[in-house]
């Protein structure tokens, strides 16, 4: 398959980037590296895999992208979704209490969240709904604004509203702490 790798510090990337028919696409974001993706991915066909492979390497989502995993291999990597936007795929942790996920508003992932691993983190920082597809594991699931998230599987982990006054919908069980620190 093909792949693509990000060693630069910082990128934008504006254009779309597609995989061809055999859905193989590979992208590679290196440590203290981020890329900001101001057009799609997989937009005609899924992107593979993406591989935050290192301390403080990030992607930032500005348009809805299908990828079939993105992968987390440092506690300290992260994706931002944007307001408005929906990643189609699954985020996995290479380990445990690897990987930060961070909605700015409304959107979503579609798949499952820390399937085999828990992620670090997945933080509210956005007024807004958001739709967690599958399943959900994270250490933390902390609220730093009003969001009102809907989860249509199980959430593993604690869940911190902060003192916010969002709101969570679960279609299955949460297993973990419920709180309200200030």
């Amino acid at each position: 398959g093909s792949s693509l790798t990000f060693d630069t510090t910082k990128t934008t990337l504006t254009g779309t980037i597609d995989s061809d028919n055999k859905g193989d696409a590979v992208i590679n974001i290196n440590a203290d590296r981020a890329v900001t993706f101001n057009g799609a991915l997989g937009d005609t066909n899924a992107i593979k895999q993406m591989n935050l492979l290192g301390k403080n390497s990030g992607a930032q989502f500005k348009v809805n992208s299908k990828i079939g995993e993105i992968k987390f291999h440092d506690n300290r990597s992260l994706i931002v979704i944007a307001d408005n936007v929906t990643i189609n795929g699954n985020l996995v942790a290479n380990a445990a209490n690897y990987g930060n996920v961070r909605f700015l508003g409304s959107g979503g992932v579609t798949g499952t969240i820390g399937d085999g691993n828990a992620l670090k983190s997945v933080q509210f920082k956005g007024a807004g709904d958001v739709t967690l597809g599958g399943d959900a594991t994270a250490r933390n699931f902390k609220y730093y604004a009003n969001s009102n998230v809907t989860a249509n599987g199980n959430i593993t982990g604690n869940v911190d509203f902060a003192n916010n006054a969002g709101t969570l919908n679960v279609a299955g069980l949460i297993a973990g702490n419920v709180d309200s620190t200030v």
